[in-house]
């Protein structure tokens, strides 16, 4: 434990000796490496210790935040191409009645004009950390965000309750999908009456 302790001391010892020069350093142009976790501590360190934190924490949290976004939409786009993907995405289509072809244009497109947006969002967002930090900008222009946990799918998991007649009729006639409306009707009446009597 002691051991640990001399080491950090030792390492702040170096980051306190080498901070003048790194000043002196990023005025005459000269960038610093914030690629490893301490050099980056060191940097908020600086930014807290000049008073500029406040001001840069919450365009960084911005900036997790479109990135994650980011990344789940590109992770949503590399699974338009997986087979289990579109198989899933093929049924609901079919579940849902609509044409599959046409669905997963719209969808790609969508994903396509949101992953746009959203990397313009992280460029605004580094220009304006590039405007009061230049080098902490450097780092978040150069960082990648993990996908969120959890499944993938082209398909909206959004579920409504409701009750158990609804669900009844839904899968009626998910079941005769090729009957006419008028056969639908009918078998729903007496699937339904069949209840009344019971």
């Amino acid at each position: 434990m002691d051991s640990r302790m001399r080491e950090k001391d030792k390492i702040d010892d170096i980051l306190v000796a080498n901070r003048a020069s790194d000043e002196d350093d990023l005025k005459k142009g000269i960038r610093v490496n914030v690629t490893s976790p301490l050099a980056l501590s060191a940097q908020f360190i600086r930014l807290a210790e000049a008073g500029k934190l406040e001001a840069m924490s919450p365009l960084v949290l911005m900036h997790q935040k479109v990135g994650r976004r980011l990344a789940l939409i590109e992770a949503k786009l590399l699974v338009c191409n997986s087979p289990e993907h579109l198989a899933e995405f093929e049924k609901d289509c079919r579940r849902r009645r609509v044409d599959f072809a046409t669905k997963l244009r719209q969808l790609a497109k969508t994903l396509e004009d949101k992953k746009a947006r959203l990397r313009k969002r992280l460029r605004a967002i580094e220009e304006k950390v590039f405007h009061k930090e230049p080098a902490l900008a450097g780092s978040l222009a150069g960082h990648s965000y993990p996908v969120p946990p959890g499944p993938i799918s082209l398909v909206s998991k959004h579920v409504i309750q409701s009750d158990p007649y609804i669900e009844v009729r839904d899968k009626l006639i998910a079941a005769h999908h090729k009957c006419t409306a008028r056969e639908i009707c009918k078998r729903l009446d007496l699937e339904f009456a069949r209840d009344l009597t019971n």
